[in-house]
């Protein structure tokens, strides 16, 4: 390909479409390009993109159109500002044989152009507001608004098809019909590191939607159950129905946010209200293990500022190094009353921050092996993992990590294996053994003899999926074990989380204790009562504590140990096997 060098070392490659040397005084930035970007954002790309230009001495033109003896720039602000900072005179551009007749058009070229750039959220939201004309009139014809539609189902990353795109119209309408939400739905769905998606928004609405529902904004502001849902803490719709429920039903008996108590307690779970890192726990108070998912480190704030709790809240810390340490001492804290056979689990993920990984899950493990032995490390696959978004340049992560600890090398274990669907007990004639002989004429010899028996229980794995794992506790009833209706609708059906339970059940002592010093939304205390386990919840929160308690006594009601124990015949269930690590 043949180059053309000019001015300041810049070489301009020729393109198969016309290129003209403009003047730079001839070329303007159009207002509208301000009004849809934010100057500051760009100032890292433009020092990156002037060292590119250096080292390879060359730059794709500019797209212009011309109006009124000047040329406008409808794509390439950056590339222009760059070129002019290294003293060009002249600039390579492709003149578009285009005049827009509004300010409006003029956006739309450059929001058609931008769009495949690499874009924050806001910035992508900001643009299709426009592009569709969102909370404006305007004269679309339907073939209008379908191209436009096409055209962003084209360009935006995987996932986007024309059903999501007018789905998210109607969320962006909603949200300006809206304003006082706090859910920011539409730029978490934009974020490909949030959980987030388009059918999730639509349950949201529909809860705000409907004139018959009880369940008002000001309600959601007193109790976030939505926004646990928006943020991902709850992952299931009915888990959310069945909170609401409770919340309105019993409304009554919750506690008072002013005046919270600082310990609630209750014969199977203990709730106290603090600040988990200066925890201090009843007198005579033995816990078995702990099982905890930690905020994450720079992700999502839970307070507001003037909130008491604002200072104090976990994951906003200077540093990663800082943030896992705290965490480590609060766990300290508990293993000063924890048994010496209890086992410590901890729920965590990576952190993300401008494209760097922070190591958080390497972190974790070497501050805990200071303090604890290390028993494993576990990945639980989710089934709704969400494809990274076509500018992270990373693979797609839809695991957690369970980092196990014990606070010595002898500790709990429950044999907890899982009936497979798929497996039969069968005996079988002639099980093959290497014949132990030393005749020469017959080493290395087989003989059959005996039986065989198969076995139709897997062993819990460090690496589960969790549709396998689901499919594991909701037998087949062709197996002829589990016949119970009631323990596939009513037991395994009310746990808002799967993921505690294979945990628990192998480290943690029947009518044990766990503590869980970041409370949260009370589903790991629930699943544990479900499990024939006590519970001790310490939580920063004030409005959160209400929740909580809703929580626990849901799982109270619900324990049936008929269930349970059926459960336990199921899963070939082993209790108390206690012996030196291997």
């Amino acid at each position: 390909m043949r180059t053309q060098k000019i001015k300041a070392d810049v070489v301009f490659a020729l393109q198969t479409r016309k290129v003209s040397k403009i003047s730079t005084n001839l070329i303007e930035i159009p207002e509208e390009w301000y009004q849809l970007n934010v100057e500051s954002s760009k100032l890292d790309f433009r020092g990156e993109l002037k060292t590119s230009i250096q080292k390879t001495k060359s730059c794709t033109p500019i797209n212009v159109f011309e109006r009124n003896g000047k040329y406008v720039i409808t794509d390439g602000v950056s590339r222009f500002i760059v070129l002019q900072d290294l003293g060009l005179n002249q600039i390579d551009c492709y003149i578009l044989n285009i005049k827009p007749q509004s300010s409006n058009e003029i956006k739309d070229l450059i929001i058609e152009s931008q769009l495949r750039s690499q874009l924050s959220s806001e910035g992508i939201k900001k643009y299709i507001v426009h592009y569709l004309r969102i909370g404006v009139d305007h004269n679309f014809s339907n073939s209008t608004l379908n191209e436009r539609v096409n055209y962003l189902a084209e360009i935006l990353p995987r996932g986007w098809g024309r059903s999501n795109i007018f789905q998210f119209k109607s969320l962006l309408e909603w949200e300006l019909q809206n304003p006082s939400n706090p859910f920011n739905m539409s730029e978490k769905i934009l974020d490909e590191n949030h959980s987030m998606t388009v059918n999730k928004s639509i349950d949201v609405r529909c809860y705000f939607d409907n004139q018959f529902n009880q369940y008002t904004m000001e309600k959601e502001v007193e109790s976030r159950i939505i926004q646990k849902y928006v943020d991902g803490e709850i992952r299931l719709k009915k888990e959310v129905d069945n909170l609401i429920d409770a919340y309105l039903h019993k409304a009554e008996n919750r506690a008072d946010l002013i005046n919270v108590p600082p310990i609630m307690t209750a014969d199977r779970y203990l709730i106290m209200y603090s600040d988990s890192s200066k925890v201090k726990f009843p007198k005579n108070t033995i816990i078995d293990g702990i099982f905890t998912s930690p905020p994450y480190f720079n992700q999502i704030r839970y307070s507001k500022i003037g909130d008491p709790e604002y200072a104090n809240e976990l994951g906003w810390e200077a540093t990663p190094e800082e943030y896992v340490k705290k965490i480590v001492d609060t766990i300290l804290l508990g293993a000063e009353v924890m048994d010496d056979k209890g086992v410590i689990m901890i729920n965590i993920n990576e952190t993300y921050i401008k494209g760097e990984c922070m190591g958080i899950i390497a972190l974790y493990i070497t501050e805990m092996k200071k303090h604890f032995h290390f028993i494993q490390s576990c990945m639980w696959v989710k089934e709704d993992g969400k494809p990274n978004g076509e500018n992270v340049k990373r693979l797609m992560n839809n695991c957690e990590h369970i980092l196990i600890f014990s606070k010595t090398r002898k500790y709990n274990f429950n044999k907890f294996k899982l009936l497979n669907p798929d497996k039969y007990a069968r005996i079988t004639k002639g099980c093959s053994e290497q014949k132990k002989s030393k005749d020469p004429k017959t080493i290395g010899l087989k003989q059959t003899s005996g039986y065989h028996i198969s076995n139709p229980f897997d062993q819990c794995k460090e690496f589960t999926f969790e549709n396998d794992f689901m499919n594991y506790l909701v037998l087949n009833q062709r197996t002829g074990r589990s016949q119970d209706e009631n323990l596939k609708t009513s037991f395994f059906g009310s746990f808002p989380t799967l993921l505690p339970i294979p945990f628990i059940m192998s480290f943690v002592p029947e009518n044990g204790t766990v503590w869980d010093p970041f409370g949260g939304t009370g589903t790991t205390g629930r699943t544990v009562l479900s499990l024939n386990r006590k519970v001790i919840i310490t939580e920063l929160l004030a409005k959160n504590i209400p929740n909580i308690k809703m929580m626990l006594e849901t799982g109270i009601s619900e324990f049936n140990a008929d269930n349970y124990e059926q459960m336990k015949k199921d899963s070939s269930y082993l209790e108390g096997m206690v012996d030196m690590a291997a």
